[in-house]
Formats: C-alpha cells, sequence, structure tokens
C-alpha cells in the first residue's frame, strides 16, 4: 500500500483565489467596487499633480548653476487596495528640491555655511513631514477610508481607537422574585429532626419526615410593615400565630409588640410575606422563630435523600443537601439571594448508627431525651455566608482524615466498601489547600475540611464551606476501576472546589448574573493550580486543548449567551452553569492572566479577596483590584481593563481576526464576529452590547521573534514582508481565531512541513483547530484545513496531534447520516492509523500521572478508530468484552467493578461493542452487572453499554426508567444518573429513539425535574437530528410547546440541527472527493 499524502492537489494561492473563489457578500462587493472606483479618481488626481510638479522641477533645474545646490529626496510607499488584482505597486518617488543661495567661492576649501545646513535640515524636516501626511492619507484609504487612523511605533498603524473606560453602564438587573431591601439577616440558627431509615426503628408516619424549629435575627434596613422571606418549603405554615417575633432583653427573649398578622405565600415567587400589626423603625434589630415539618425527597435539590448498595446487596439510604443556587430556600425560610449574608448554627437530631455533618465542625453530641435512638450533634457556628452554601448530612459513611502542615484536619466520607478509593482525593485536597493559602496569602478560615461521596447529584460537585459534596464519579479512584483520565478529572474538581474555599466563599458575587466570576476563576485554577501545586504534570497545556477548545465550539453558536448575562426570571438562574460559566469564563480568565502577566495577576487576586473577605463583590471590582497591581497609568499593559473585559463579557461570541496583504511589506488585520453559521442569527436572543466588536489583545511572533502585545479595535497595519512567517495568537493565549491571507497559510505550511519544531506545539494546535474550525464556517477551504496536518507524520508532540483528531472527529460527526460518511470514515482510519501503530500499545493501557496526556491521545485514538469503523479495533474490543468481562463475572452476584479485567481507559466502548454484536443474552448480563454495581464509574460504562443496543424494545424500556417508579420498570425503579443516561454513549438508533420518547413524555419529565434545571439541560441537549425530517419534526414540537423557550438548551438544540445539515449541504461532497484524492495519491 502507499503511504498516505495529506498534501494539497494544488497550489494554495491559485485554489484560494482561482480554483475555489469564497462567496462574497453582494453588500461588501459594492462597498469595494466603490471604494475602487474613488482610488481611481484620487490616482489620476495624484497623477496630474505629480505631472505639475515634474515641470516646475524642470524649470528650478535649468536655473540651478551653483555646484553647491543640493536636492533633498524623500521615498515613500504608496500602498495598493487589497482588491488590486495586480498586486503590489512600485514604489514612487516624490522628489522635494530646495533652492539655495550660492555660497561664496572659496578656492582652498569646499564648505558649506553654517546658515545654509540649517535651511537643508529644516527643508528635509518639512519634507519628511508632507511624505507622511501623503502616506498617511494613503494608508487611510487603503483601510477603507476611515478617519481614525493612529500612528504606533515600530511601523504599526491602528485603525480605530482604544476604548476608554466609559461610564459605569451597569444596572443591577431587576429580576423577578427579587426580595425588597428592607432587612437584613444576622443569624439563623436551624434545629432539625431527621427521621432517615434503616437505622432505627421509626413510626410510619415520621419516615423521611424533617421537624424543623428556626430562630432567626434581623437588622432592619429601612422603615417597614412587613416582612418578606424566601420559601419553597411543601408544608409552610400559613397561619399567623405560627410565627413568633421575639426581642432581647439582657439574657433573655421576650414577645415583641409587633406581631404577624396574616401569612401570604407566594408558591410561583417562592416567597412568604409576613404583613405585620405594627412596624420597625429602621436600625432596629427584631427575631423571628417558626416551627414546621419538611419531607425527604430524591429531587437531588434543597435536602434530599441520597442511596448506595452494600457489597452484600444491602440499600442504605443518606441524607445531604444542595443549596445552590436557590434551594436553601427548601430548606429554611430565608433571604435566598447571594449578598444577604449571614452566619449560621446548627443542631441536628439524628438515628444513633448515624453521624451528622455540617459546615462548622462538630462541637459535642448528646441523646434525645423524648426521642429514643435519636443523638443530638452541635455544631461550630459558620462565618458570615451567603446562604447557598449551607450544608449539612445524616449518613452511616465511612469516615477517613489526614490533616495540612498546619493542622486542619481533611475528612473524607465514603461507603466503607470504597474507603480504599478516597486516598487520591485526600492527598489531593491537602496540596491543593496548602498551595492556595500560601498563592492568596490568607488561611483557610474554618477549623475543618470534609470532604463527603455521594451517588445521586445533579453536578460534579459543590464547594459548601466546609463540607464539600461530590458526585462518586468524581472524587473517588482506584487503578482497578478507574482510568487514568478519571484521575485528572478527580484532581481538577478538587482543585476547583478547594479554590472556591477563598473565592466564591469568602468572597461571593453580588448577583447571579456574576456566578461566571466564580466559577471562571475556579475553572482556571483547574489546569493552571494543579499543576503548578505539582499535582499533575500536563494539564496547563491541555487547557488549551480541552477547555479552550470547549469554550471555541460552544460559544461559536449564535445562540450562545454572554458571561454577565441579564436575569428577568428566576427560571434563568439555574441556566447559568453551563459551559459558558466554566470553560468560556475559564478561558477568559486566561486571557486576562496573559495581559497583566502571571504576578500581577496575582498580586491583584490577593488584593481582591482581601478587600472583600466575608463581603460580595462585583466582576468590575475584580478588575480595579487586578488594576491596582499594575504600574501607572496601565503602561504596562497599553489598554484599559475594564472596556477590555467587558467587550469579552457583555457579549456573546468571540472575534475572528482576519489577515490580508495589501503589499510585499504589510498585512493588514480586521475582526468579525465568528459564527459556525452565520445565518443563524436569528437564534441570538441576547443582543450584543458592543456590536460584536472586540478589544483584542495580539499576541504576535514573526520570523519566530515574539513582538510585544499589541492591541486591535477596528484593524490594524503591521509591517510584515511576505516572505515572514506571521503567527498570530501564539501559544493560545487569547481567545480568539486567526484567518490568515493565502500567502500567509502557504508559509505556514511551508513552515510546519521543513521545520515544525519552530512553532512551539501550542501554536500548532492553534494552527489546526483554528483552520479547521474555520473550514467548518465556510470562512475557509477544507483543503487549507487539510494542508495544515500534512506534516503531521512528522509531528511527535502529542497535544497537536490530539488538536488534529478532534477536528476529523468532528467532521466525522458532522456527515450524520450522508450517503457517503463511509468514505470520510475510510480517509479518518487512513490518517489515524499510523498514530495508532506509533502509539497505542493494547497490553499497556495503564498510566502514570506524568504520562496524562500519553493516556488522552491513546484513548482518543482507540475511540476514534472504533467509532469510524476499524475492523481491528472493534474486533479486539469486543474480544475484551467476552473474554475479560463476561468469562470473568458469570456467578449472578458478581461486580463488574471487582470482577472485570478490561482495561478501565476503554471499558465504556468494550462494553458497548459487545452490545452492538450481542442479542437478549448479553444485553441481560450487562443489565445485571449494572444493578450489582457498587461503583457509580462502572455503573456508568454499564450503562453506556446497555444504550448501544440494537434492540429497539430493550432500548425504550430503558428510557423509560427515566419515569418508573420504585420497584417498577427495566431498571425497578433504581435511581438513574440522568448526565450519564443522557449525555454519554448514544448511537444513531438510541438517538433516535429517544427523542421519539422525550416528544411522547415531555409533560411528565417536565414536572419531575422542572425545578431542576441541570437535568433539564441534559434533556435538552440529548435531542439532535441528522435529517431535515428530524429537523422538522424538533422544530414542529417546540412551536407547540412554547414553554420550552424558557430552557435554552432546545434553542441550542435547534441550532446544532440546522448546523449540521447546512455543513452537509455545503461541505460533504467536496470533501468526499478531496479525501478520496489525498487517500489514492502515491
Amino acid at each position: 500500500m502507499a503511504d498516505l499524502d495529506l498534501s494539497g492537489s494544488s497550489n494554495l494561492v491559485a485554489l484560494v483565489y482561482n480554483e475555489q473563489p469564497p462567496p462574497v457578500d453582494p453588500k461588501v462587493l459594492q462597498e469595494r467596487l466603490k471604494k475602487e472606483k474613488q482610488m481611481k479618481k484620487d490616482e489620476e488626481k495624484t497623477k496630474r499633480q505629480r505631472e505639475k510638479e515634474k515641470e516646475k522641477e524642470e524649470r528650478r533645474n535649468t536655473k540651478m548653476t551653483s555646484p553647491h545646490n543640493k536636492r533633498v529626496t524623500i521615498e515613500h510607499v504608496k500602498y495598493s487596495s487589497p482588491d488590486d488584482s495586480d498586486g503590489v505597486k512600485p514604489r514612487e518617488v516624490v522628489d522635494h528640491t530646495v533652492e539655495e543661495e550660492e555660497a561664496p567661492e572659496d578656492k582652498s576649501d569646499f564648505r558649506c555655511g553654517k546658515g545654509v545646513i540649517f535651511c537643508l535640515v529644516i527643508v528635509f524636516l518639512i519634507s519628511m513631514g508632507v511624505a507622511f501626511i501623503v502616506s498617511f492619507k494613503l494608508t487611510e484609504q487603503s483601510l477603507g477610508g476611515r478617519k481614525t487612523i493612529i500612528q504606533e511605533e515600530d511601523g504599526i498603524v491602528r485603525l480605530g481607537a482604544l476604548f476608554s473606560s466609559e461610564p459605569d453602564d451597569d444596572v443591577e438587573e431587576e429580576t423577578e422574585g427579587r426580595l425588597p431591601r428592607n432587612i437584613e439577616p444576622i443569624w439563623y440558627n436551624l434545629t432539625s429532626r431527621v427521621f432517615l431509615p434503616g437505622f432505627v426503628d421509626i413510626p410510619a408516619n415520621k419516615l423521611r419526615l424533617v421537624e424543623n424549629s428556626l430562630l432567626a435575627k434581623f437588622r432592619v434596613v429601612s422603615d417597614t410593615k412587613e416582612i418578606v422571606l424566601n420559601s419553597a418549603l411543601s408544608k409552610i405554615p400559613e397561619s399567623a400565630e405560627e410565627w413568633k417575633i421575639l426581642k432581647e432583653e439582657g439574657d433573655r427573649l421576650v414577645a415583641s409588640p409587633v406581631q404577624v398578622s396574616t401569612v401570604t405565600v407566594n408558591s410561583t415567587a417562592e416567597t412568604v410575606l409576613l404583613a405585620l400589626n405594627g412596624g420597625f423603625k429602621a436600625g432596629m434589630e427584631f427575631l423571628l422563630k417558626v416551627s414546621y415539618v419538611g419531607n425527604l425527597s430524591s429531587s437531588k435539590i434543597g435536602l434530599y435523600t441520597s442511596t448506595y448498595r452494600t457489597v452484600d446487596g444491602k440499600e442504605r439510604e443518606l441524607v445531604v443537601t444542595q443549596s445552590e443556587p436557590q434551594n436553601t430556600r427548601r430548606i429554611l425560610p430565608c433571604m435566598d439571594e447571594p449578598d444577604r449574608k449571614a452566619v449560621f448554627r446548627m443542631t441536628i437530631e439524628h438515628p444513633k448508627g448515624t453521624r451528622a455533618l455540617f459546615n462548622g465542625i462538630e462541637t459535642g453530641t448528646e441523646p434525645v431525651a423524648t426521642t429514643p435512638d435519636f443523638v443530638r450533634t452541635h455544631f461550630k457556628e459558620t462565618p458570615r455566608m451567603s446562604s447557598y452554601l449551607l450544608a449539612f448530612a445524616v449518613s452511616d459513611l465511612a469516615m477517613k482524615v489526614t490533616t495540612t502542615s498546619r493542622g486542619i484536619p481533611v475528612r473524607a466520607f465514603v461507603q466503607s466498601d470504597l474507603i480504599d478509593h478516597i486516598d487520591y482525593a485526600l492527598n489531593v485536597t491537602v496540596k491543593m489547600l496548602e498551595y492556595y493559602e500560601k498563592e492568596f496569602q490568607i488561611p483557610y478560615p474554618l477549623d475543618k475540611l470534609d470532604l463527603i461521596s455521594v451517588k445521586d447529584f445533579s453536578f460534579g460537585a459543590m464547594e459548601n464551606w466546609g463540607l464539600m459534596v461530590f458526585h462518586e464519579r468524581f472524587i473517588l479512584f482506584h487503578p482497578q476501576v478507574s482510568s487514568p483520565l478519571s484521575k485528572k478529572e478527580v484532581a481538577k474538581l478538587l482543585s476547583h472546589e478547594v479554590s472556591h474555599q477563598w473565592f466564591g466563599n469568602l468572597v461571593t458575587m453580588k448577583w447571579w448574573s456574576d456566578v461566571w466570576l466564580n466559577e471562571a476563576f475556579a475553572s482556571h485554577c483547574e489546569d493552571t493550580a494543579t499543576a503548578r501545586a505539582g499535582v499533575m504534570e500536563g494539564l496547563d497545556d491541555l487547557f488549551y486543548f480541552k477547555t479552550q477548545g470547549d469554550a471555541h465550539s460552544d460559544d461559536s453558536f449564535a445562540s450562545s449567551r454572554p458571561l454577565s448575562t441579564p436575569l428577568h426570571k428566576q427560571v434563568e438562574i439555574a441556566q447559568l452553569f453551563d459551559s459558558t460559566t466554566y470553560s468560556k469564563g475559564a478561558s477568559i480568565v486566561r486571557q486576562l492572566e496573559e495581559v497583566v502577566g502571571v504576578d500581577n495577576f496575582r498580586n491583584g487576586i490577593r488584593a481582591y479577596l482581601k478587600k472583600f473577605s466575608y463581603g460580595n463583590a462585583g466582576h468590575d471590582d475584580l478588575i480595579e483590584s487586578i488594576k491596582e497591581s499594575l504600574r501607572a497609568n496601565l503602561s504596562y499593559i497599553g489598554a484599559e481593563l475594564k472596556p477590555f473585559m467587558r467587550r469579552f463579557t457583555k457579549q456573546n461570541g468571540f472575534p475572528v481576526v482576519n489577515v490580508e496583504r495589501p503589499d510585499t511589506m504589510h498585512v493588514e488585520l480586521s475582526q468579525e464576529w465568528f459564527q459556525k453559521d452565520s445565518n443563524s442569527d436569528g437564534l441570538n436572543k441576547h443582543g450584543a452590547s458592543y456590536g460584536h466588536v472586540w478589544e483584542i489583545p495580539l499576541f504576535y511572533e514573526i520570523n519566530e521573534e515574539p513582538k510585544a502585545v499589541t492591541w486591535m479595535t477596528e484593524g490594524l497595519r503591521l509591517p510584515s514582508n511576505q516572505s515572514d512567517l506571521l503567527i498570530l495568537n501564539s501559544d493560545s493565549r487569547g481567545f480568539y481565531r486567526v484567518n490568515y491571507d493565502p500567502r500567509s497559510w502557504s508559509r505556514i505550511h511551508e513552515q510546519l512541513n521543513k521545520n515544525h519544531t519552530h512553532l512551539s506545539p501550542l501554536t500548532r494546535l492553534r494552527l489546526i483547530t483554528d483552520s479547521f474550525a474555520l473550514a467548518d464556517a465556510g470562512k475557509l477551504p477544507y483543503d487549507v484545513a487539510l494542508d495544515t496536518i500534512r506534516y503531521l507524520p512528522s509531528e511527535d508532540d502529542r497535544i497537536p496531534i490530539l488538536g488534529a483528531i478532534q477536528a476529523l472527529e468532528l467532521i466525522q460527526k458532522q456527515m450524520g447520516g450522508n450517503e457517503d460518511q463511509e468514505k470520510v470514515k475510510t480517509f479518518i482510519r487512513r490518517v489515524l492509523t499510523q498514530f495508532y501503530k506509533k502509539i497505542v500499545n493494547w497490553e499497556r493501557l495503564t498510566f502514570e500521572d506524568e504520562d496524562i496526556i500519553e493516556a488522552e491521545i491513546v484513548d482518543r485514538l482507540i475511540n476514534q478508530l472504533w467509532q469510524s469503523g476499524d475492523k481491528e479495533v472493534a474486533d479486539k474490543l469486543h474480544r475484551l468484552f467476552e473474554d475479560s468481562l463476561l468469562n470473568q463475572c458469570k456467578d449472578a452476584n458478581s461486580i463488574s467493578s471487582q470482577c472485570s479485567k478490561v482495561p478501565p481507559l476503554i471499558r465504556s466502548i468494550s462494553y458497548c461493542e459487545g452490545a452492538k454484536r450481542g442479542r437478549d443474552e448479553e444485553f441481560n448480563a450487562l443489565l445485571r452487572l449494572y444493578k450489582n454495581e457498587i461503583a457509580v464509574t462502572e455503573k456508568s460504562r454499564l450503562m453506556n453499554g446497555l444504550k448501544c443496543s440494537r434492540d429497539t424494545a430493550s432500548l425504550k424500556r430503558l428510557f423509560q426508567s427515566l419515569l418508573d417508579e420504585k420497584n417498577q420498570g427495566l431498571l425497578s425503579g433504581k435511581s438513574v444518573d440522568e448526565e450519564v443516561f443522557l449525555k454519554y454513549g448514544n448511537h444513531d438508533l438510541s438517538k433516535k429513539i429517544y427523542n421519539e420518547f422525550f416528544f411522547e413524555n415531555h409533560e411528565k419529565l417536565m414536572k419531575k425535574y422542572s425545578k431542576n434545571t441541570a437535568i433539564v439541560s441534559y434533556l435538552a441537549d440529548a435531542i439532535t437530528a441528522s435529517t431535515k425530517s428530524e429537523l422538522a419534526d424538533i422544530e414542529s414540537f417546540l412551536l407547540s410547546n412554547p414553554s420550552m423557550d424558557e430552557f435554552d438548551g432546545f434553542a441550542k438544540a435547534v441550532e446544532t440541527c440546522r448546523s449540521s445539515l447546512t455543513w452537509q449541504r455545503k461541505h460533504a461532497k467536496h470533501l468526499v472527493e478531496e479525501f478520496e484524492k489525498r487517500s489514492n495519491r502515491v
């Protein structure tokens, strides 16, 4: 077989300009013709002026008789328009000749007098000024006739001034359901008796109930005759007599003369209004007391129960909280807004045999005299904190403890069967806690830090102050069960949550529209801090591949939202916990760090945390703190931070920098909004606060020489000849893409093919991902993108290879059910096989921490070759399924995490391949193992395998389990991990069946999950279409159900489907032809 050649079939410049001209917008064409017409008029006028000056020059020359008369000549380049087809015009010389008086004759010496030299200097400077003005005007004309042209140093010309700090336009959004500002909380004191079954005898009428007594203290801010609190309690007291208002008299609490007269519950706004029979004056303080009963639900919000299965098959229950974003109101009536901080005190009465946990450390336990077999646990009060950080739990989980160098206990709680899976998490937590204390220069303010592992949890983790809750998949690690990539996720998530103990808990955003401030910084820390703390090498580079890559992908849709999103409805708050907040937020924070420098960034963060400790802050407060850490007048970075950051946080999307070459000595840069599908503007319901114009920090290098960061708004002209190797956004330091002119792309390809190591691995990654994303969006021919990976056979660094695999993976995905899909798969197999043979060793699929990038690429190679139909890979996976799973786990009580010998790195796709090839016997074997399993990570893989079944009836029963009641259905009503169930491992048949299931059952699903918008987003994201008829079904369904518009996930699902079909129409045929041509080339 001939070697695979990834090179193009023709010269790149000819390809772009002759063979496949990109489509030209009629408005752009009309403007271009108008510009050219004006330029011709200007050229004719300039020509006539030159002819007149030439005649004057000749007349002067005839009069000049003295040999001392000199001619001073100044040259300047007349720039051609980017649209001139003749390319670069020759230099034109403008001669400025100055007549001078004859100098006295000196027969002994030939010298100029001082006066003559002075005159010559003056004339020369005047001539230079004239030449500059002419050049400036011509430059202005070639840059589009704009007025604001700024001459920078080093020959740089900027089109458009940098943005200055505009007046503060941050007006707090009017979100429905916001509480009035007439009172503020000081502290809450909650006593809860939890009737958790399975440990002691509990009366049937009290099973899974919680009896609560609340005493809270408030301060009056402004005169008021009412108290408004948040409450979503299922059984809120509605009698005025049940609410008592007290006041302090020395050490005693006595009844206040002002009492509650009426109680009004608004279940829609989730508030309770207590009208008073009198009034409170500003500055007064009062206490409110109420008792109420709550239910333990399984909703995964508020206070709820989670279950786990022991090795001996017993089902155990525990109680845990999830308060963020607005679920503390489901636990107690309170002021459930982030800037209503208060101290929380807690007492928990719970069954013997269980342990109670709270944000604060335990201070003592005692028997409950009135309730046999119950104990009462007291806790230390919390620091002043936001209500969404309230957390407590009751369980019989086993505990393992370690301490930091300062003696802070770090405790982990996990079911006893898995206690040896928690060691890695404990070690990482200690390292990160010590790292952040040093990094932020603020000691961790609590007396302990707890980690609790829960199987039923809607998120990866929750950063509750002092009591962090984790989904079991993201905290447990054991080499027999967990893959190296799972270990990476554990390390990253722990770094994320521990950073929140300062950034988010100690200092909190004022309102939810700035939640990105918390999550973006913590997501930034996932990779940078984890690597800098020495926990795991390679994560810093993976940030650019994974986190920044995800952000670019998600934010390229018109339906994406700004980081800082105005909130109008309460339901919109929970939707902010998406990829935009985490991935884009982290990318913008990383860009900010690159702009100001690591030391200035660190100093700014320290100042911010110290200034706003135990309080609230907005995003501008963070920017001001970083600004103060910079040199005077921001000369260090050359731009103002606030307008720069606002354009990246207050409008959706990101820019692409377009490079054009008007002549042989310069390049001109412009920007535009990068969109995957430019015809989808109608789905942008967020508008654009700044017209989709950004202030872009240009990190660039010319001929491997890094240049100082240069700022761009509307456009920029840089000196660069056509032989230069120009690289913009080197090392992926900025959040934008770059589209070069054809000559620059050719020069880049030439360098990659000649010696790619002259460009850094991160720069090579950026070139690959940008070129394919631009081609995907129709802004660059795919031939150019494919030429960017022509050099790959000589690539040894894993990061650029990962970028290429991901790009090819997207092409295959977007082909969908296209008739030529198999031809695309054939090409992808040919490209990836060369790396597969060089990198993958089936006998060594376990990796150490320092090999995390190697594990990532082995996983991607095997996975993508399997998806593209590689028979060798599929056969190996199937053999592992039969020999290392089914034959090892034959016993009816087998537990897959203990008996499976399939390497954890590839278990999920091995199980899937087994189910695809199997029948009822294999499906039932996977189902049996799923029901027996105790480790959530392994349950997730088994579920992925089940969804790969080709049996329609089995798949329908599987999806029905989302609605099955206890002891019913395929899974016997067992709780399912909705994220795994809906997001991962679906193939074409299961996707089609899911669509049908959702359309038929959407009312039941929304009724069950509407309060948990994380799960609603999973329901929306799982909707897909690969044909026009499937897309029409989705659009028809959404039109018939307008209430779905409240959830952004459905709009994104429609845009994704439309984009994929549009892509197939535009690119599929050409790509197939190009793939065949490249595959067959000798």
